[in-house]
């Protein structure tokens, strides 16, 4: 297994304190639109900046940088020879090229959530036709990834796998579409091939382009709950409490911690319509969401 630390505040490296402006980087990849702040990534090492690459590629393009995340490999000879830096500020170290990574892209998402100032995140996948986004929302390995990625490539268009971005009031969704996170098993349901660069432990980072198109975004027309524990055999309307207790259970704390971002929770759950969906058949809930799509 992989050793990972992330430094306490008063054990904080400096960029400057591993001379980083003579590192010799990669070619970056973006800055591009990371749920409306913008983002680069980079590192010394190839192998590191294609996953990189590949992961931010269906990114919506941005001039400059907000933010900068760095990877930097120092080495076999250095005990911790994986660094992660976000704006020239350490905050993680790690033993293994797929850690590091890994963490690089958690400090992705990171940026998305602490820099989106007064809208609601949901942590989901979501897909869009013809302007109505589809939300998909469920406990660690539901399903949400797997089904994003079969809508996408069955007529749907994608928004994003992990980080769902809500204006209140209008229900808008902006686009994240990282590339999905797909074990070996999702993998084999959708047909897609081995030979994906891997940048986890068992998940493969797969370019939402080999499945299907992006999407710029749309306005939520429907919640979708993953209840694969759940009895029964179809999609079914869940009423707007109960809608309520999921959107609290996949909302970032963060944006929790913003007032008023209860009642517009409480808005959303009455507003639009939330459905649950049980473990079928891939073609079985698309037909059971759009029975149930406005």
């Amino acid at each position: 297994r992989a050793q990972v630390r992330s430094p306490q505040p008063d054990q904080v490296s400096s960029a400057t304190d591993l001379d980083m402006p003579s590192i010799a980087w990669r070619a970056g990849a973006g800055p591009a639109h990371v749920a409306g702040t913008t983002v680069a990534c980079r590192s010394n090492d190839p192998d590191i900046q294609e996953v990189l690459n590949r992961t931010m590629a269906s990114l919506a393009p941005s001039t400059h940088a907000a933010v900068t995340i760095s990877v930097l490999a120092l080495g076999p000879m250095d005990p911790m020879p994986y660094r992660v830096f976000v704006d020239g500020r350490q905050v993680h170290w790690t033993t293994r090229t797929s850690a590091a990574i890994d963490l690089a892209l958690i400090e992705l998402n990171r940026v998305g959530i602490e820099r989106t100032p007064g809208r609601l995140l949901l942590h989901g996948g979501a897909v869009e036709r013809d302007g109505a986004v589809v939300v998909l929302m469920g406990p660690s390995g539901a399903g949400k990834s797997t089904l994003t990625a079969w809508l996408t490539a069955h007529g749907y268009s994608y928004v994003t796998d992990e980080l769902v971005v809500v204006e209140p009031q209008t229900w808008l969704v902006d686009a994240y579409p990282k590339a999905l996170d797909l074990d070996a098993a999702s993998r084999r349901l959708l047909g897609i091939a081995d030979g994906d660069i891997v940048r986890g432990e068992s998940a493969v980072a797969v370019a939402p382009t080999l499945l299907g198109s992006t999407s710029t975004g749309g306005t939520i027309q429907l919640l979708v709950v993953l209840d694969p524990a759940g009895a029964g055999d179809e999609v079914v309307e869940l009423h707007p409490a109960d809608a309520l207790i999921e959107l609290l259970r996949n909302t970032f704390a963060e944006a929790m911690a913003r007032p008023g971002a209860l009642d517009e929770l409480a808005a959303l759950s009455e507003q639009v319509r939330s459905v649950r969906a049980p473990r079928l058949a891939l073609d079985e809930m698309q037909r059971g969401i759009e029975h149930h799509l406005p």
